[in-house]
């Protein structure tokens, strides 16, 4: 056996100090014990040894924590709502609030002042292991699906390629608007979920603006 299988075999039998120790041995050890750990991340401990690869500095490692646990510690179910920074959704929003504001029960990403796309993958993270459907506010449009100034995909783009990546199925609601439902291995994915291709954003994309299309 290689070093990721006997560490994932290993893995549930291991006290944090020892986890937290191996994950300096080598890269090999350190993405095998991400992999092996499974969702949800119920202590920091669990969290840093499956998710701290992805951040270059504490401050967003601890902003990310922060959510994650925020998130999976909320008592509400209902959908997230994901949609393009500039775009007016007010209107929208409201149509979903479901009595509650979205900030309290983290069902909208508000990074405050560390906004960094590994810090927003993280909030999407989380609410694929909540269990949490999407409501996307936003239309698929050229301006919204790239970055201003650059042809590098938006956030609110890879926000919707996750879930779908994560197998979550797309249909529209009454009202047009596009619903992303998880399955049943939706909320088992770990980190590496959100590690993107650029064909794996085209397909899910895709995908969307087809199940969108039909209700025209």
């Amino acid at each position: 056996m290689n070093t990721r299988e006997i560490i994932s075999i290993l893995n549930p039998y291991l006290d944090n100090h020892t986890k937290l120790s191996l994950r300096k041995v080598s890269k090999c050890a350190h993405s095998a014990l991400g992999t092996s750990e499974k969702p949800p991340y119920t202590s920091k401990v669990s969290f840093t040894v499956a998710c701290a690869f992805m951040f270059s500095n504490a401050q967003y490692y601890n902003t990310a924590w922060y959510l994650y646990n925020k998130t999976c510690s909320s008592k509400s179910l209902n959908p997230a709502i994901l949609y393009k920074l500039r775009d007016k959704t007010f209107d929208k929003k409201t149509k979903f609030e479901c009595g509650e504001f979205f900030m309290n029960e983290c069902r909208e990403y508000t990074p405050w002042e560390n906004h960094n796309w590994d810090v927003n993958r993280i909030w999407i993270l989380a609410q694929i292991h909540k269990g949490r459907s999407f409501v996307l506010l936003s239309e698929l449009q050229p301006d919204y699906i790239f970055r201003k100034f650059s042809y590098t995909y938006s956030a609110y783009a890879k926000e919707i390629s996750i879930a779908i990546k994560a197998g979550y199925t797309i249909s529209t609601n009454p009202d047009g608007f596009i619903i992303l439902t998880p399955t049943a291995n939706s909320s088992s994915c770990g980190a590496e979920v959100t590690d993107l291709t650029g064909e794996e954003v085209v397909s899910a994309l895709d995908s969307v603006s087809a199940a969108k299309s039909l209700t025209r």
